[in-house]
């Protein structure tokens, strides 16, 4: 049934539209603060956000996460709907800087345009807007519609594609104080964990540590631990709890932290370079000595992937053009010889 609510449409992008069949459904538009919009299905939008407060201060990093996080969900470079407009990265960054720098000033205008919301707050299109908006801490006006179903952008949807650790790792960093009620639960070596028992998870990080890493590890969480070590996989789950919590700190080792400040320490131990060169590969001259190697690998192993995946599209698309225009040259012939022979 077609929507006949005084919805403006015009204001949404018609390839949204149609993707999505908005104009089909009901929807409600409402004005809320662009924050309550962040949550664990849109890894996207907190990198979006780092790259907002890194772009003066420290540009190369800015930009290393923007490039790393939007190859993954669009890794030609093409707007949807505007592939004639924007079809390159330097494109992608002058157009959001001059929308930081207008968001910087100035409110959302409803009468411009409006950002198109599915259900649970997943947004359909806006990121950049969200970001920007979300980074100052100001209003949107949305156009939410509940039955319209957006894929999950988490981390794993990163992570599985073209984005390295050490840029996840400051994109979680930073969105850690952001998401109230966030959790961090530590499972230790030997300890699993059903993710699916745990809500919704924001970011999961493992470390492969021996019994010095494990101890100073267990010691800057705990100052007084003084239990035996051990040597294996480590884990972190930075989740949102669901309404019936599960509550693995009644059993094993397991360290569930849920306090605001202590959520953001673990944070700090963990994802930052500060607070990990204290214990990761023991710390000291090793720490020193690995971690750079394991950087630069990371940078590598990801790169390598995406300009793989870029090739092998490429190698296919081209694959597709000679055997058309190879038809299309013999095709006439074909035709002619039918004829003579008719």
């Amino acid at each position: 049934m077609p929507n006949y609510d005084p919805i403006p449409l015009d204001l949404i992008h018609p390839h949204w539209i149609n993707k999505f069949h908005l104009d089909s459904l009901e929807g409600e538009v409402k004005t809320v603060p662009a924050r309550s919009l962040l949550g664990p299905w849109r890894f996207g939008i907190f990198s979006k956000m780092v790259y907002i407060r890194y772009r003066d201060s420290r540009p190369c990093l800015a930009r290393r996460v923007y490039r790393e996080s939007m190859r993954c969900s669009n890794p030609f470079w093409k707007e949807y709907g505007k592939e004639d407009e924007k079809y390159n990265i330097r494109i992608f960054l002058k157009d959001f800087n001059r929308l930081i720098d207008s968001f910087s000033v100035v409110e959302f205008d409803p009468n411009e345009s409006i950002v198109p919301v599915g259900g649970e707050s997943h947004i359909l299109d806006g990121e950049h807007r969200i970001s920007a908006l979300s980074f100052y801490d100001k209003d949107v006006t949305i156009c939410e519609f509940p039955d319209a179903e957006m894929p999950c952008l988490d981390y794993s949807f990163y992570k599985d594609r073209w984005m390295s650790d050490y840029c996840m790792d400051v994109v979680a960093y930073e969105s850690v104080p952001l998401i109230k009620g966030l959790r961090v639960l530590c499972l230790w070596p030997g300890e699993e964990v059903d993710s699916s028992t745990l809500g919704e998870v924001f970011y999961s990080r493992s470390f492969r540590t021996g019994y010095k890493a494990y101890s100073r590890l267990r010691s800057a969480l705990d100052p007084h631990w003084a239990g035996e070590a051990f040597k294996g996989e480590t884990r972190f789950v930075f989740y949102l709890p669901s309404e019936a919590d599960y509550a693995p700190e009644d059993s094993g080792e397991s360290k569930l932290v849920s306090e605001p400040d202590e959520v953001l320490r673990v944070s700090i131990i963990v994802l930052t370079c500060g607070g990990r060169k204290n214990w990761w590969h023991g710390g000291g001259i090793a720490y020193g000595i690995i971690t750079p190697i394991e950087v630069f690998w990371d940078k590598v192993r990801v790169g390598c992937r995406f300009i793989w995946f870029r090739f092998k599209s490429i190698f296919a698309n081209w694959d597709n053009n000679v055997w058309i225009s190879f038809y299309n040259f013999i095709n006439p012939f074909w035709k002619r010889h039918d004829k003579l022979e008719s």
